[in-house]
């Protein structure tokens, strides 16, 4: 079975699982599936990279999103998620955090800089957060639809 076959087999469902675990998976490992992908399916690959969501996205919220999102993910996630940012990233994410978790993420950002390893790890989380707002109807980004529409009959179509 090729390696994108569960997912098709499942349709919908499945592409959706598909581009849920390439959201959680650390950039190296991606890559090597999307070049596997590619090698089997290009199609279907370019079509889950075009609803993948990464960490850019979530910089890319509006202050009301962003607010939201933070009000979910644990603040030291968002901690580690941001420290290695610049001054301004860290500072919006402070001032769009919930007021009663503020205190601990200044501090948080205050101390030591994570190991890489760790903001990897972080950013993944909070982008699979974004990923659950997004199912909620709460964040309206790169919205998988019911159906896509170049799909080929029977492949990526709901049952």
């Amino acid at each position: 079975m090729s390696v994108y076959g569960r997912y098709k087999k499942s349709g919908m469902d499945g592409f959706r699982s598909l581009v849920a675990l390439l959201e959680t998976t650390p950039i190296e490992r991606r890559q090597k599936m999307f070049d596997v992908g590619m090698l089997e399916d290009p199609e279907y690959t370019r079509q889950a990279m075009l609803y993948l969501m990464t960490f850019a996205d979530v910089l890319s919220l509006n202050d009301l999103e962003l607010a939201e999102l933070l009000n979910r993910v644990p603040i030291r996630i968002t901690a580690l998620a941001v420290h290695p940012l610049g001054a301004d990233v860290r500072a919006r994410f402070l001032n769009q955090a919930p007021r009663k978790k503020q205190v601990d993420l200044k501090l948080l950002l205050e101390g030591e800089a994570p190991a890489l390893g760790l903001v990897g790890g972080a950013q993944l989380q909070t982008v699979g957060h974004l990923r659950e707002l997004e199912k909620l109807g709460v964040i309206r980004i790169k919205r998988i639809p019911e159906q896509l529409p170049s799909a080929p009959k029977g492949s990526l179509r709901s049952a």
